[in-house]
């Protein structure tokens, strides 16, 4: 099957935010950061909520796919991170045309090799990372929308399931580790 080639420019709008020295000391907590992406892209559903802050701040919402330009990595913003500052190395990817699913985007930003190929092709002050420009002139190619579609499903399931593991990972390891702790402490 032929898949189309399109500019990534021409399906998505990018827009980053503001620099973090720009921002007054008491609102430098409220950064969107890798910490939010890394749990939005898990599902998590934090238990903070964030008010509204007032323009000209860019802040990111519930629903909205964010790329973080350093690690290269994409998630779909959940309301538990909803209201927080978008950095200047965090873009938002406003789909333009109804031709994308949004964790198909997230999977072709994570795990894709035409991306990681563009990603290795860039080389600024010795740290490989994307910029909106690049983005925006990467030419790519995607499968329809229903195809797509399932791909995202599973990513996203896929996504949630690696989480889940990892998480139980660590339980298992605390759990481990303080029983030898306990026992070692037993037998002196």
């Amino acid at each position: 099957m032929n898949e189309k080639k399109y500019k990534l420019g021409t399906l998505i709008r990018f827009k980053t935010g503001i620099n973090a020295s720009r921002v007054s000391p008491n609102l430098r907590n409220r950064f969107y950061v890798i910490d939010d992406l890394l749990s939005d892209l898990a599902q998590q559903e934090g238990k903070e909520q964030f008010p509204e802050l007032p323009s000209p701040y860019e802040t990111v919402k519930s629903g909205q796919i964010v790329l973080d330009l350093v690690s290269g990595k994409a998630a779909i913003v959940t309301k538990g991170t909803e209201n927080k500052l978008l950095r200047n190395t965090v873009a938002k990817c406003d789909i333009i045309e109804d031709a994308l699913d949004p964790w198909f985007l997230c999977y072709f930003f994570n795990e894709s090799k035409e991306l990681k190929n563009a990603r290795a092709s860039t080389l600024v002050a010795s740290v490989r990372f994307l910029t909106v420009t690049g983005l925006q002139d990467l030419w790519v190619s995607f499968p329809p929308l229903d195809k797509q579609r399932a791909i995202g499903m599973v990513y996203k399931d896929f996504c949630r399931l690696r989480w889940l593991k990892q998480r139980q990972d660590e339980l298992f390891s605390t759990i481990v580790l303080q029983a030898i702790s306990k026992t070692r402490c037993v037998t002196r």
